[in-house]
């Protein structure tokens, strides 16, 4: 249910469109929908596809909170019980890494299948009702002020504990990467079914997949390779910190008014810049190959792919490739980099576009660092990561802030790079 004293943004006309005419749970009775004027970000650039942003204005009501109650305070007693839980999560697991090593033989009592198990049941049935209107309604009660960060809270907590002991005790993702295929898939679906992000009463898929994406790729980025490593009591509780902090963190983004972009509707123009962009990225293979960035045997496994002499089992192995990464890799990476920073960046500083697209970029590539372990292999890829967040981030805004671009041509350049290596 969206208060009536809260400003809320609708990607797309049609979806306004739906919400208007939806039932008086949806949207208050007395709130209005009015069309903005768009000023482009990107002046000089074509824009494809350009939508209307459909704003709901707020309307004063006697006894209620302005529109300033969607800033969250959080108090220093949250982040310490929030501490007291991960250590204790830490604690369990790094025991249950412990007791595996004595209990091997016994296939259905291991850590990692238990974790999976007890985590799998709450996990889904979040995911399979946050999307349900009437469910929202229900739980309004709890989902007020500043204690509305407690099930967000409870909920991560048991996604990082499942998180935690299916992929740290298991030794890497081949366990466990399935099931977070299919529920990361499930979570991207509801998304694009529930565009709207900000300002909204209650938890929404979009927290769901935005939880699962960071623990995933940011937790391994920056957290793992960089700091300290996988075997170690300490890796487990800032594992844990690391993705209740990213729910806290986006809770917080995701009311801000410069933050928005969209998913819906996919039009044509969409995919063609996608396509165009990854493309030209393509050009860049032989310098790639020349500066050791790519293997030389690249261009074997290159030329087998021009011949045509893959099978249907090489094809489909790529299509799961390709769907694994776009929804565990690109997705999360494109929402943050250019769906929060750049976007961030270029409502604040709108005067400015080339210095906020370079800053958005450079820090989508200083994301990759722990990537390699020498010192120019560590420059190297930084920045050839941070030429393709700039042309992930002129995706993003050619086509009016549609995240699928940049999503798309992400997930194409890495399942390029996964065929060839």
């Amino acid at each position: 249910m969206i208060d009536s004293t809260e400003k809320t943004y609708f990607p797309s006309a049609h979806y306004a469109s739906y919400l208007k005419n939806s039932s008086s749970n949806s949207i208050h009775a007395n709130t209005t929908i009015q069309v903005e004027e768009e000023r482009p970000l990107f002046e000089g650039l074509p824009v494809v596809a350009r939508s209307p942003v459909y704003t709901a204005s707020p309307v004063t009501v006697t006894g209620q909170k302005s529109s300033s109650s969607c800033k969250l305070k959080y108090s220093w007693l949250t982040i310490f019980i929030v501490l007291c839980i991960n250590y204790l999560l830490a604690f369990l697991v790094y025991f249950g890494r412990l007791l595996q090593s004595d209990m091997t033989y016994v296939f259905l009592f291991r850590p990692q299948w238990l974790g999976i198990f007890f985590g799998l049941c709450p996990l889904l049935a979040c995911l399979l009702t946050l999307g349900h209107q009437g469910v929202q309604n229900k739980i309004e009660w709890l989902l007020q002020d500043s204690t509305e960060i407690w099930p967000v809270l409870v909920v991560c907590i048991v996604f990082a504990f499942l998180g935690a002991v299916s992929f740290n005790i298991s030794g890497g993702l081949e366990g466990s990467i399935n099931i977070f295929s299919i529920i990361v898939f499930v979570c991207a679906l509801g998304s694009l079914h529930q565009p709207q992000l900000r300002c909204t009463v209650g938890l929404t898929w979009s927290d769901a997949t935005a939880w699962i994406l960071m623990w995933v790729t940011l937790d391994s980025h920056w957290n793992e390779d960089l700091f300290f490593g996988r075997q170690v009591f300490v890796y487990d509780f800032w594992s844990l910190m690391f993705s209740n902090l990213s729910v806290i963190g986006w809770k917080i983004f995701r009311k801000l008014p410069g933050f928005h972009f969209r998913l819906y509707p996919v039009q044509l123009g969409d995919i063609l810049v996608a396509i165009s962009c990854a493309l030209g990225l393509a050009v860049f293979l032989p310098l790639a190959v020349a500066l050791h960035y790519v293997p030389p045997v690249a261009w074997d496994r290159l030329k087998m792919v021009m011949e045509g002499s893959l099978t249907i089992g090489h094809l489909l192995s790529v299509t799961l490739v390709f769907f694994h990464l776009f929804f565990t890799v690109a997705l999360v990476e494109e929402i943050l980099f250019r769906g929060v920073v750049l976007a961030g960046l270029d409502g604040n500083f709108p005067q400015y576009p080339y210095c906020t697209l370079i800053c958005s970029s450079i820090l989508f590539g200083s994301s990759h660092w722990g990537h390699e372990h020498q010192w120019g292999s560590r420059l190297l890829t930084c920045a050839v990561d941070s030429l393709g967040g700039m042309v992930f981030g002129l995706a993003y805004r050619v086509t009016d802030y549609n995240i699928l671009a940049p999503t798309l041509c992400h997930a194409l350049i890495n399942t390029g790079r996964a065929i060839l290596f």
